[in-house]
């Protein structure tokens, strides 16, 4: 839904300064609090999110996360692992 309506340029703008990692299972991708300037989508796998230590959801293959802090420069609102 976040890039319904970018047209095939602008899709292929953001996918050439996209960066792909390899995350292992555990291991946390962003902390709670922690600056907010990359956002991420799901190639595989599932992510967890996480505030105060308690799981408040799972994402999945295809969602995007990390996008709220991107845009209103807030700090990390959970950890994602």
């Amino acid at each position: 839904p976040l890039f319904r309506f970018m047209n095939f340029n602008e899709i292929a703008k953001l996918l050439s300064i996209a960066e792909v990692r390899t995350i292992q299972p555990g291991e946390t991708i962003v902390n709670e609090g922690d600056p907010s300037e990359h956002l991420f989508i799901i190639a595989s796998g599932t992510v967890d999110v996480v505030r105060n230590q308690t799981r408040l959801t799972q994402r999945e293959r295809g969602d995007v996360i990390g996008e709220m802090g991107v845009f209103d420069k807030a700090p990390r609102a959970a950890t994602l692992k």
